[in-house]
Protein backbone atom coordinates (compact mmCIF):
# COMPACT_ATOMS: atom_id res chain seq x y z
CA UNK A 1 0.00 0.00 0.00
CA UNK A 2 1.47 3.33 -1.01
CA UNK A 3 1.34 5.88 1.77
CA UNK A 4 0.64 9.45 0.76
CA UNK A 5 0.07 12.66 2.62
CA UNK A 6 -2.11 12.07 5.63
CA UNK A 7 -3.92 15.31 6.31
CA UNK A 8 -7.10 14.08 4.58
CA UNK A 9 -6.85 10.69 6.27
CA UNK A 10 -6.53 12.35 9.65
CA UNK A 11 -9.65 14.35 8.97
CA UNK A 12 -11.37 11.04 8.30
CA UNK A 13 -10.63 9.82 11.79
CA UNK A 14 -7.28 8.04 11.64
CA UNK A 15 -5.56 10.53 13.92
CA UNK A 16 -6.12 8.26 16.93
CA UNK A 17 -4.16 5.49 15.22
CA UNK A 18 -1.31 7.88 14.52
CA UNK A 19 -1.19 9.10 18.08
CA UNK A 20 -1.07 5.60 19.52
CA UNK A 21 2.42 4.86 18.37
CA UNK A 22 2.68 4.27 14.64
CA UNK A 23 4.75 6.65 12.53
CA UNK A 24 2.89 8.06 9.63
CA UNK A 25 4.72 7.92 6.34
CA UNK A 26 7.95 6.89 4.68
CA UNK A 27 8.37 8.03 1.13
CA UNK A 28 11.31 7.99 -1.28
CA UNK A 29 12.36 5.99 -4.32
CA UNK A 30 12.41 2.89 -2.09
CA UNK A 31 8.84 2.97 -0.81
CA UNK A 32 8.36 1.67 2.72
CA UNK A 33 4.98 0.25 3.67
CA UNK A 34 3.09 0.89 6.90
CA UNK A 35 3.78 -2.58 8.28
CA UNK A 36 7.53 -2.04 7.92
CA UNK A 37 7.29 1.27 9.75
CA UNK A 38 5.28 -0.32 12.57
CA UNK A 39 7.92 -3.03 12.81
CA UNK A 40 10.66 -0.39 13.07
CA UNK A 41 8.80 1.27 15.95
CA UNK A 42 8.33 -2.09 17.71
CA UNK A 43 12.03 -2.88 17.26
CA UNK A 44 13.10 0.56 18.46
CA UNK A 45 14.63 1.52 15.11
CA UNK A 46 12.54 4.72 14.91
CA UNK A 47 10.66 6.69 17.55
CA UNK A 48 6.88 6.64 17.57
CA UNK A 49 4.82 9.74 16.92
CA UNK A 50 3.40 9.43 20.43
CA UNK A 51 6.84 9.52 22.06
CA UNK A 52 7.86 12.55 19.98
CA UNK A 53 4.63 14.38 20.87
CA UNK A 54 5.34 13.76 24.55
CA UNK A 55 8.97 14.88 24.32
CA UNK A 56 8.31 17.97 22.20
CA UNK A 57 4.96 19.19 23.57
CA UNK A 58 5.93 22.80 22.84
CA UNK A 59 6.14 22.07 19.10
CA UNK A 60 2.90 20.08 18.91
CA UNK A 61 0.66 22.87 20.28
CA UNK A 62 -2.18 23.20 17.81
CA UNK A 63 -3.71 20.96 15.18
CA UNK A 64 -1.55 18.39 13.39
CA UNK A 65 -2.05 19.07 9.67
CA UNK A 66 0.53 16.77 8.14
CA UNK A 67 3.16 14.27 9.17
CA UNK A 68 5.59 12.32 7.02
CA UNK A 69 8.51 9.99 7.59
CA UNK A 70 11.06 10.36 4.81
CA UNK A 71 14.47 9.03 3.87
CA UNK A 72 16.95 11.88 3.61
CA UNK A 73 20.29 10.40 2.65
CA UNK A 74 20.92 7.71 5.23
CA UNK A 75 18.61 9.31 7.80
CA UNK A 76 14.93 8.85 8.58
CA UNK A 77 13.31 12.21 9.24
CA UNK A 78 9.82 13.05 10.44
CA UNK A 79 8.36 16.22 8.91
CA UNK A 80 5.41 17.86 10.65
CA UNK A 81 3.06 20.78 9.98
CA UNK A 82 1.08 22.19 12.91
CA UNK A 83 -1.69 24.80 12.67
CA UNK A 84 -1.13 27.11 15.65
CA UNK A 85 -3.97 28.82 17.50
CA UNK A 86 -3.06 32.13 15.85
CA UNK A 87 -3.58 30.60 12.38
CA UNK A 88 0.10 30.32 11.43
CA UNK A 89 1.60 27.00 10.31
CA UNK A 90 4.74 25.67 12.01
CA UNK A 91 6.85 23.26 9.98
CA UNK A 92 9.54 21.23 11.70
CA UNK A 93 11.72 18.16 11.25
CA UNK A 94 12.71 15.60 13.88
CA UNK A 95 15.26 12.81 13.52
CA UNK A 96 13.16 9.63 13.68
CA UNK A 97 15.93 7.71 15.46
CA UNK A 98 17.25 10.19 18.03
CA UNK A 99 14.25 12.48 18.44
CA UNK A 100 16.43 15.55 17.91
CA UNK A 101 14.74 18.60 16.40
CA UNK A 102 16.61 19.36 13.19
CA UNK A 103 14.70 22.30 11.79
CA UNK A 104 11.70 24.47 12.59
CA UNK A 105 10.20 27.43 10.79
CA UNK A 106 6.95 29.28 10.43
CA UNK A 107 5.41 28.94 6.98
CA UNK A 108 5.09 32.22 5.12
Amino acid sequence: MMIGLISRAMAAGTISTLLLGAPVQADDDRRVDVEQIKEWVAQGVVRSLQSLREEHKNLFKGRLLDAELEHKGESLIYEFEILAEDGRVLEFEIDAVTGAVLKQEWEK
